[in-house]
């Protein structure tokens, strides 16, 4: 890993930033999303 250029990196730490992140919306804001998507999808 030490041979990365500045592009790499930034590829490197949003991918694991991305990761990290997404367990938690889903547990937080799953069920809501779900339920709001549903509706609109319905409701067109």
């Amino acid at each position: 890993m030490t041979d990365m250029d500045s592009t790499n990196l930034y590829a490197y730490i949003s991918i694991i930033a991305l990761i990290v992140c997404i367990p938690p919306a889903i547990i937080f804001e799953g069920p809501q999303l779900l339920q709001h998507g549903f509706n609109d999808a319905i409701g067109k």
